[in-house]
């Protein structure tokens, strides 16, 4: 069993491209699992029957170079004495990470209007290792401007 830590944007951010909204890398000896993904519309920029839209979300990963434009975020602990996570992590990349020959680990979609919640099954858990490189969670472009957040729960072995 590994170290568990929560990865969240810092702030509710205007959406108007595709993004990336996590990027992990995982560190030597140490791959990451996926638990769970949560995503939301903040506020009110698009509620109600003619701002509806579906957003494409996916799973990527091998990736050989980041993307950019975006943030850092700061991977916290389950448990306070935890040390601190070995891979690395942006978030909010408006230039997508597009190096590389990347495997679509899995494919879902978002309505803006309801919060998105996901938590796969224990052997469905996406996996990445230092081998496969870059680890993306990545959104299509919305059809106007979105004010999102993003959250992550993520399990380091080693």
């Amino acid at each position: 069993m590994g170290r568990i830590y929560y990865v969240s944007w810092d702030a509710a951010t205007s959406v108007t491209t595709a993004l990336d909204i996590f990027e992990f890398a995982p560190a030597d000896d140490k791959p990451i699992y996926i638990h769970e993904l949560h995503i939301w519309q903040e506020g009110v920029s698009d509620v109600g029957d003619t701002q509806e839209e579906l957003i494409g979300l996916s799973w990527r990963r091998k990736y050989t170079s980041s993307g950019s434009g975006g943030g850092t975020a700061v991977a916290i602990p389950s448990e306070p004495s935890d040390t601190a996570a070995g891979f690395s992590l942006e978030c909010r990349n408006t230039t997508v990470a597009n190096t590389g020959s990347p495997d679509v680990v899995f494919m879902d979609g978002f309505n803006v209007r309801v919060p998105y919640i996901w938590t796969p099954g224990e052997r469905f858990r996406p996996f990445c290792s230092q081998a496969q490189t870059q680890f993306v969670w990545r959104m299509t472009a919305p059809n106007d401007a979105i004010i999102l957040n993003a959250m992550a729960v993520v399990e380091e072995l080693g």
